[in-house]
């Protein structure tokens, strides 16, 4: 029989002196630089874990020329760690005569293991067979080489190229590379590049080698060449210049969040060009110039202090050059031109209004197989329509639901939209004002894109206003899923072309943000229902996106930060049958409340289901339709009957009026005992077949409703692990 644990303490002595790794590169992109500070960082981690060397903290830093990693805390040699392999049940490990089982022997085997080196490991599943391997050390410099070349293999973003005849691939052609543990290079080498101690400064201000004597002076170096690593402090520094140029110039610069990560991740050092255009282009809706402005130029709008629009923006430069006129003169220039486009197309698109432009949405291509934009356009008046009814909106706020849906995606045949495709929404919006269309019409017509992106949260400004844009939003996000998964695209691994995750997340956030109550899979077969044809059945479309719905949810509730057992709750909930978002998170709520208010209640309630689904599911297909009163012998099973007949029909209600708390307190008070009694004297698995189906139907009468229709409880593992622990103590 297996051996009782033991623990062994392995800490690795971990150094003082800082290690340093950058890759010199050409200029990157500032859109893949939003992500590169996870990226890195990931890599390194990833890394440092698989191969058992411990650090104390990772600062990534990222600029346009450089990815670099600094290191504190790293120790000198991998550590000794024990790997744990956790088997099968004791009770299926050995037979009668406590020798191995071919279910043990393939255990062993299959992970180079002695029987000897077997012990007993409590888990919330009952006892097993576990063992430990001790794992090898080496030291770090020893296996650095061969691993720095695997950490920038994993750096990987959208778009790679390979530039010589090593035909590494990566962001941009790598030009330097440093490895310095303290004062010692640390070699590799990459793309054909050795590592070194040399690294370089500012391209135009000091574009000159920098040898380092050590990492640690690797901040101050760069920082005296004009050189700001941190992105925090470009960004704070780019905040400071503009604040400088608001005061000296006498207007207020609207300093949008998302502009200033780009502009901060186009500069080693930034440095504020300030320059003007054309009174003329005033007349421009402000949503047009601040595109340009923005989207194009990457500069600031600068307004009054009433709010209004100047003709002046502000430019982030890479730093103070004696040339700044000129470079001033660029900005202008070219941001002229692109206003004039926009002034004429602008005056094109206005001389027939938004509606005229509908027919010819029938010559726009939607999805191979799904119709034209015109067509989607359709669906989308019957979703509106339906949803809107559905979430019980008034018949004035129906219409205007069913009217933005009509008008929604005119935009995308204006000349304005095909030269600013970014525009498409907002465009669409300014055109339905200038025709004198609702303004909620306007404002669902402009926001039903939104959200951006997963990590984007939902904005609400006037819920009352919005309300039709967030029902429009939803619509257009199903049926771009329901039509896709219906032609037989559909999400695979990290593949997305069609940008699906974005659509299921965004209808999560926006349901969630509007608190709308609707059920999933009616809104999934109701677009289904809309298209002309399909390859996939409506029932598979509505089981496949419910599962992304489910991932999408768990995401989007986990991104706030989620304990454990919180999380388990959640995974819990989602394994029981659910149709509205909503209540999911309701139930969740309620659930994650219980465990903190009444923790012992809860793991009985936990330990009941537990139980009960262990046992049914070794007797899979051999439960009675329903419990024959006749066939209880035993005074414990009868007394356990009796408890579910009183009890039952209230715990039904209250998860019928959505009080979840109140039924699983109910559950674990009033069952728990009586759940003991029952597996203490009762011997469920009776040989008598129809005895034991008998049995198998009382627990499932016990159990069925808390499990589907509240929260699957046999999924929380970490309350019942918790309680272990200290019923050992």
């Amino acid at each position: 029989m297996p051996k009782k644990q033991t623990k062994k303490n392995n800490m690795k002595r971990t150094t003082s002196k800082r290690y340093l790794f950058e890759i010199g590169v050409e200029e990157i992109p500032s859109i893949y630089l939003e992500d590169a500070e996870q990226i890195v960082a990931r890599a390194f981690e990833s890394l440092f874990t698989g191969q058992r060397i411990r650090f104390d903290k990772i600062d990534v830093y990222v600029t346009p020329r450089r990815l670099s990693a600094v290191v504190t805390g790293l120790a000198s040699s991998q550590t000794e760690e024990e790997q744990e392999f956790v088997g099968p049940s004791e009770s299926i490990a050995f037979d009668a005569q406590g020798q191995p089982t071919k279910a043990l022997e393939g255990f062993l085997r299959s992970n180079g293991l002695k029987k000897e080196d077997l012990f007993t490991k409590e888990t919330p599943k009952g006892p097993k067979v576990a063992a430990k391997k001790t794992m090898e050390s080496k030291s770090t410099l020893d296996i650095f080489p061969e691993l720095l070349v695997d950490v920038v293999s994993q750096i990987q973003f959208p778009k790679m190229m390979r530039w010589n005849d090593s035909q590494f691939k990566f962001v941009r052609p790598i030009r330097w590379l440093v490895s310095l543990w303290g004062e010692k290079v640390v070699p590799c080498q990459i793309a054909g590049l050795k590592s070194d101690r040399l690294t370089y400064g500012h391209r135009f201000l000091s574009n000159k080698p920098i040898t380092l004597k050590s990492a640690e002076e690797y901040e101050k170096k760069l920082s005296q060449s004009h050189v700001i690593l941190s992105l925090s402090q470009r960004k704070e520094l780019t905040r400071e210049v503009i604040a400088a140029a608001e005061k000296e110039q006498g207007f207020v610069c609207g300093v949008d969040a998302g502009l200033l990560n780009v502009v901060s991740n186009l500069v080693e050092e930034p440095f504020v060009v300030t320059g003007s255009f054309d009174k003329q282009y005033l007349t421009l809706p402000q949503a047009v110039l601040s595109t340009c402005m923005r989207r194009h130029q990457k500069v600031f709008a600068c307004f009054d202090k009433k709010g209004k629009l100047v003709p002046k923006f502000l430019g982030i430069s890479n730093g103070a050059r004696k040339n700044m006129k000129v470079i001033q003169k660029d900005y202008e220039n070219v941001l002229e031109s692109r206003l004039r486009d926009a002034k004429f197309f602008y005056q094109e698109d206005t001389k027939t209004p938004l509606s005229s432009k509908l027919e010819k949405l029938a010559d726009v291509t939607f999805l191979k197989g799904m119709g034209s934009v015109l067509d989607r356009t359709n669906r989308l008046v019957s979703l509106s329509e339906y949803l809107a009814q559905t979430v019980k909106l008034n018949s004035t706020e129906i219409e205007q639901a069913k009217r933005a849906a009509q008008l929604c995606k005119a935009d995308l045949v204006t000349q304005m939209v095909y030269e600013f495709p970014e525009l498409q929404g907002t465009i669409g919006a300014e055109y339905a004002r200038h025709d004198g269309e609702d303004e909620r019409v306007a404002i669902a017509i402009e926001r039903h894109y939104l959200p951006l992106s997963l990590s984007e949260p939902v904005e609400i400004k006037d819920k009352n206003k919005e309300i039709i844009g967030a029902i429009l939003g939803i619509c257009d996000k199903i049926d771009i899923l329901v039509s896709a998964y219906g032609s037989g695209i559909e999400l695979k691994g990290s593949e997305d072309p069609f940008a699906l995750r974005r659509a299921a997340g965004g209808l999560v956030k926006l349901t969630l943000a509007y608190d709308l109550r609707y059920s999933l899979q009616k809104l999934i077969e109701f677009a289904y229902q809309q298209l002309a044809k399909a390859t996939m059945s409506q029932e598979e479309v509505v089981h496949r996106l419910m599962a992304v719905f489910k991932d999408r949810i768990q995401f989007e509730l986990s991104s706030s930060g989620l304990s454990r057992t919180q999380q388990e709750i959640l995974a819990a909930v989602l394994a029981s049958q659910w149709q509205e978002i909503t209540d999911v998170v309701n139930r969740h709520e309620q659930l994650c409340a219980l465990e903190k208010r009444e923790s012992d209640t809860f793991f009985n309630a936990c330990k009941v289901v537990e139980r009960a689904h262990n046992i049914l599911k070794s007797g899979k297909g051999n439960v009675s339709p329903r419990v024959e009163t006749s066939l209880l012998s035993e005074d414990a099973e009868k007394k356990l009957y009796s408890v579910i007949e009183k009890n039952n029909a209230l715990i039904q209600d209250l998860i019928q009026k959505a009080k979840y708390e109140d039924a699983l307190l109910k559950f674990g008070r009033v069952y728990i005992r009586p759940v003991d009694r029952f597996f203490d004297e009762v011997l469920v698995n009776a040989d008598d077949l129809k005895v034991r189906a008998n049995r198998y139907a009382l627990l499932e009468q016990l159990s069925s409703d808390i499990i589907n229709r509240c929260a699957d409880l046999s999924k929380i593992e970490s309350v019942v692990s918790i309680r272990l622990a200290k019923a050992k103590v």
